[in-house]
């Protein structure tokens, strides 16, 4: 498991949050000190957003803006300001907000999650076959501007 200690999934809310996240993520060169905006990194997904990149697009950028409850124009120059505005206030640094919560959203948005998450639980696989031990991971949902929530993500494995 390479990249399992510094990677995890996050649930997100669409609309305002997603386009924050999508904001967060693009600056995560920046944030390093490796370039001064994410146009000059070739390998993020700015320029398939901002239409630079035509040829091997990832992005469905339509449902994207979709999700972001934007036209493609709108998205572009939300996304272009916010990006613009954190690199002029240097609001770079890392935000445990996007790095160590489960999910983030209104707090509609975390109660709804809240259940299907208490309902589920992940299967890892080893060798083909699901392992029989438990664990829990304490993390954390959360909103905004309101109070933190703890709960325990159960999971399968080794």
């Amino acid at each position: 498991m390479l990249f399992g200690a510094i990677l995890s999934a996050t649930l997100i809310e669409e609309g305002q949050y997603l386009l924050d996240c999508l904001i967060y993520i693009q600056l995560n060169m920046v944030r390093c000190g490796v370039i001064e905006h994410p146009r000059a990194w070739e390998w993020s997904g700015y320029h398939e957003l901002m239409g630079h990149r035509h040829r091997y697009r990832l992005l469905d950028v339509d449902r994207l803006c979709w999700r972001l409850r934007g036209t493609l124009p709108e998205v572009r120059e939300q996304l272009e300001f916010g990006i613009k505005d954190r690199i002029a206030r240097d609001a770079l640094k890392r935000l445990e907000l996007w790095s160590q919560s489960l999910a983030v959203g209104s707090r509609a948005f975390l109660e709804r999650t809240q259940k299907m998450i208490f309902t589920r639980a992940e299967t890892r696989y080893w060798n083909g076959q699901a392992t029989p031990a438990y664990c829990a991971r304490s993390r954390r949902l959360t909103t905004r501007n309101g109070p933190r929530k703890t709960i325990l993500k159960a999971i399968l494995g080794p």
